[in-house]
């Protein structure tokens, strides 16, 4: 493969992917936006509850990430069955374990939130939140699965073109039930919640009515059922699956303690947070999608034994996206009016805080990125899980957390103690880049 053929095959498979990501991310973007009028107790409830989320679904995003990289390989070895039966087995793994959560979600809703404050308003509108945004988590697993197998396979435009249309319905719906109209009255912060599960809904009855549809190639047949049976095919799924749920599970819980520390501050330093996590969010997502192409063009690549052509391409994306990166970092600082327009009714101080925690995003981000890109899309290709979980957990618990609390304690300033978590970006970036060095991730996993 020439490099200038790799570099549009990776344009082809990223731009997809990243403004599917960013139109995911900005929901929860505009479901803080529109409750912001509500004042910080609203934007701090919908925040926390969207951590919530996410949390759960960057555990279950474990499943969904070691169906991506079987499935790659599967596709590179050209067997479509080993794809199907795969999806059967995230799928089953993902209900077994989702259940307890939502029963867990629904009957402790307020004490999770009172992790992150002590502001009984925002307990309140928090508690609500998560118990009526339940569905869209069931929702949103299914769609993490399916949509894993078509971006593996290459099919890229489906799924950006039913998730636009999805946003598009989401919006609409949270003006409806956030603001009221017609016979539907005005329910604020539950509006959202409800809007967000009705859309996750319709978003995947598209998309698995399109499958049907097309009869899709990645769609499970009956006979795909019988994978179930097979010890091997779990211990194969399961000894890439279950090291990534918690490894993500210690990266998202710990974003969660982030939130946490946050919250002790003030409740406008949670409802600052709140506020640009979507934003950092979006800067982020603009990459996912070069990761998901280096896991899918590097996976296809080591599938077929072709470990030199593999290392080409992991080098090249690991160079690539940090630079970029820098650069749109840049513009994000240029333009810090634009992306605080939509707060102009909250506070003059939150406003104010907020534009000094813009400036760290746009300036170290890059470092997230680099680290998004390595991890997702070239070590973890390559099985190296246990590294990527040790290198995970060293970096934010045993630098960036502890660093955090010991700026909370000593009342160093919210600047400070938001700048105190890139210590574990710095860290991890050190031991991403050298086990990428070291080319001992390079293996085949695919059977």
């Amino acid at each position: 493969m020439k490099q200038n053929h790799a570099l549009k095959l990776s344009f082809q498979l990223a731009w997809p992917i990243s403004l599917q990501q960013v139109l995911m991310t900005m929901l929860g973007m505009i479901d803080v936006m529109m409750v912001g009028h509500l004042g910080n107790s609203a934007v701090a409830a919908v925040g926390l509850g969207n951590r919530v989320q996410f949390v759960i679904l960057v555990i279950f995003a474990g499943l969904g990430t070691a169906l991506s990289i079987l499935s790659s390989q599967y596709w590179g070895a050209k067997n479509v069955n080993g794809i199907r039966s795969a999806i059967v087995l995230a799928s089953t793994t993902g209900a077994a374990l989702l259940l307890p959560l939502i029963i867990a979600l629904f009957l402790f809703a307020e004490s999770i939130i009172a992790w992150g404050t002590n502001d009984a308003e925002v307990i309140a509108l928090g508690a609500d939140y998560i118990r009526l945004t339940i569905p869209a988590l069931i929702f949103s697993y299914l769609l993490m699965v399916f949509e894993a197998s078509l971006r593996s396979v290459g099919q890229v435009k489906t799924p950006l073109v039913i998730s636009a249309i999805a946003v598009i319905a989401n919006i609409l719906m949270n003006w409806v039930f956030i603001f009221g109209a017609g016979p539907v009255p005005a329910m604020g912060v539950a509006g959202a919640a409800i809007a967000t599960s009705v859309a996750r809904a319709f978003h995947l009855a598209m998309l698995v009515g399109y499958l049907i549809w097309r009869r899709h190639l990645v769609l499970p047949r009956v006979e795909s059922f019988a994978i179930v049976h097979s010890l091997s095919a779990w211990r194969r799924y399961l000894t890439i699956s279950l090291p990534m749920m918690l490894n993500f599970g210690i990266w998202s819980s710990g974003t969660f303690v982030y939130a946490i520390l946050y919250g002790r501050v003030s409740t406008e330093a949670l409802a600052v947070a709140s506020m640009l996590a979507p934003v950092e969010g979006i800067l982020i997502s603009l990459f996912f999608g070069m990761a998901s192409a280096s896991a899918i063009m590097v996976g296809h690549q080591l599938g077929a034994n072709n470990h030199q052509q593999a290392w080409n391409l992991a080098k090249n994306f690991a160079l690539f996206c940090p630079i970029v990166a820098v650069l749109v970092g840049g513009l994000l600082a240029l333009n810090i009016d634009l992306v605080l327009m939509p707060y102009n009714n909250l506070d003059t101080s939150t406003i104010d805080q907020a534009r000094q925690i813009i400036i760290l995003i746009a300036a170290f981000s890059w470092l997230k990125i680099t680290n998004m890109t390595l991890s997702m899309g070239v070590l973890r290709t390559g099985g190296q899980n246990k590294y990527c979980l040790l290198s995970d957990t060293f970096g934010m618990w045993c630098i960036g957390i502890p660093m955090t609390v010991i700026a909370v304690y000593l009342d160093w300033g919210f600047f400070y103690i938001y700048l105190m978590v890139y210590t574990e970006e710095v860290t991890k970036a050190v031991l991403f880049v050298r086990k990428l060095i070291q080319k001992t991730w390079m293996q085949t996993l695919a059977a």
